[in-house]
This record gives C-alpha cells, structure tokens and sequence, in this order.
C-alpha cells in the first residue's frame, strides 16, 4: 500500500486563555514512515484545517 501515513504524536504551539489553538499556532506532526522511521512535519493550524476541508 503506497502514500500511507500514520500520524504518531501532535505538538501545538499556543493557545488561548481558554485553552484553544490559535490559528496561526505552529503545529509539529509526528508520523511513522515506512515502518522502519519516525518523522516530523511542521505546519499552523489554519494550513490544516485548509488541507481539511479540499
């Protein structure tokens, strides 16, 4: 099976006084890669909710 991504572990960088991610909030994506690698990508909030909704 080929372009598979299983997503690990997800870091955001800042939040409101409620608690909530900003949109601008830097976001660090764990994700396994080819069984064998651990990799990260970096991205903001809006770029995935963006990527969401296409």
């Amino acid at each position: 099976m080929s372009n598979v991504v299983f997503p690990e572990g997800m870091i955001v960088d800042d939040y409101d006084d409620d608690g909530f991610a900003l949109s601008g909030s830097r976001v660090l994506l764990y994700y396994g890669a080819a069984d064998t690698s651990v990799c990260l990508a970096t991205t903001t909030v809006a770029e995935l909710l963006n990527a969401c909704r296409v």
